[in-house]
């Protein structure tokens, strides 16, 4: 084998550690004892082990970023379920305050200006039925559990209550 001195091949040498590329060059080095005594491991071991732990580490943060991935589209589509109930709710209160106005025009007309009254219309009003009074008792008693509902529709939403 030829000795050729590119500047990759002078990188490899100088990683590897040896002096040439030969085949005895790039077999792993055998553990050789210190100056102490102690056996020193080999460095290409140790970065091969090191390499491993690195490798293996990166396959967890990987496989712990394809969780995190799964469970930021299941809340996404959670979200997007929570906005559509929240949408609907917010139509809902907005149907319940279109009927609450109805039912206070019904319920308190505004005020006509007095006219002078007839002897008739005077004897009308005495004799106005009792249902009419209970039909309206009836209507504020539902127009309040319209507004109690409104209330609590809009506490599930999160919206102010204004009334």
């Amino acid at each position: 084998m030829t000795d050729r001195n590119s500047p990759l091949t002078q990188r490899v040498r100088r990683l590897l550690g040896t002096g040439s590329l030969n085949p005895d060059a790039l077999a792993p080095p055998i553990a050789s004892p210190t100056a102490h005594g102690q056996v020193r491991p080999d460095t290409g071991t140790l970065f091969e082990n090191q390499i491993d732990r690195l490798s293996a580490a990166l396959r967890e943060l990987y496989a712990i970023d394809r969780q995190r991935e799964a469970e930021l589209c299941q809340m996404r589509e959670q979200a997007h379920i929570a906005e559509e109930h929240a949408r609907a709710l917010t139509e809902t209160l907005a149907q319940l305050d279109t009927l609450i106005a109805e039912v206070n025009h019904l319920l308190h007309p505004a005020a006509e200006p007095p006219h002078a009254t007839t002897l008739f219309e005077r004897m009308r009003v005495r004799a106005t039925p009792a249902s009419e009074h209970a039909y309206r008792e009836a209507l504020i008693i539902w127009a309040a559990g319209l507004l109690d509902l409104r209330a609590r529709l809009a506490a599930l939403v999160g919206e102010d209550s204004d009334g």
